[in-house]
């Protein structure tokens, strides 16, 4: 009997991260659920098991402690038959100018935002050239296209983890592995600092997530290695 796909989220105990994990629990992928809020994990895993013929588990793991990182993720990664996707949705933001933000926030910005991402790749790119096999999707900001003011530190991260998505994908596409990177606009999540409604000028989380699932249900001799989003009624 052939297991199901793993796929690892991290940022998946709300907003988009969870809307993922829907999407790919209802294409039978066993998931691992990564986040610092263990109690909306815990809901979301025990929702996905009971809805879906799926295993769910999580990991709680505060992704701004970046030296927690490898250790986890060697001690999930050797519970693991298989890992198939990993998507790096977890992020921050704020919105203010640079001389506002503390030194603080500048390296939560980064950290989370851009190293995390990498430490969690390098792990489980070992894991994936083993199996000749793999997808990692990067979720971007289309803001690392066309910036805002007010956001540089922020902007200068999603560009950060662009250039890292468009070089690892050359050095890994011969082990059969693939990447890419999803750059949305503005969001109905509670990712900002006041609800964004879904209207418009904000996408609906549910329809990023299942742009997640059309990629990696693409052919395996195929990589999209860059998709842009934004709403129609997105003035910038």
């Amino acid at each position: 009997m052939a297991c199901n796909p793993t796929a690892i989220i991290t940022g998946a105990s709300r907003g988009l991260g969870a809307e993922i994990a829907r999407a790919l629990a209802a294409e039978n992928f066993d998931l691992v659920l990564i986040a610092r809020e263990q109690t909306g994990l815990e809901n979301l895993a025990a929702e996905l098991c009971e809805s879906f013929s799926i295993n769910a588990q999580i990991l709680v793991l505060d992704l701004n402690q970046c030296e927690q990182i490898s250790v986890a993720m060697k001690s999930l990664l050797a519970t693991l038959t298989n890992v198939d996707l990993l998507v790096n949705n977890a992020g921050i933001g704020f919105y203010k100018p640079l001389d506002e933000h503390s030194d603080q926030e500048l390296m939560a910005l980064v950290n989370i935002n851009l190293l995390a991402p990498m430490i969690l790749t390098r792990e489980v790119v070992s894991k994936m050239k083993s199996q000749s096999a793999g997808h990692i999707v990067n979720i971007g900001s289309d803001l690392a296209q066309r910036p805002l003011a007010n956001m540089a530190p922020y902007v200068a991260s999603k560009y950060g983890i662009q250039g890292f998505t468009e070089s690892l994908v050359r050095e890994v596409k011969t082990h059969g592995i693939r990447l890419t990177q999803i750059n949305t606009g503005m969001m109905a999540t509670d990712f900002h600092s006041e609800p964004v409604e879904l209207n418009d000028a904000a996408l609906d989380p549910k329809q990023v997530a299942q742009l997640v699932v059309t990629v990696c249900q693409t052919p395996r001799n195929q990589i999209i290695d860059q998709i842009t989003l934004h709403p129609i009624g997105q003035d910038y």
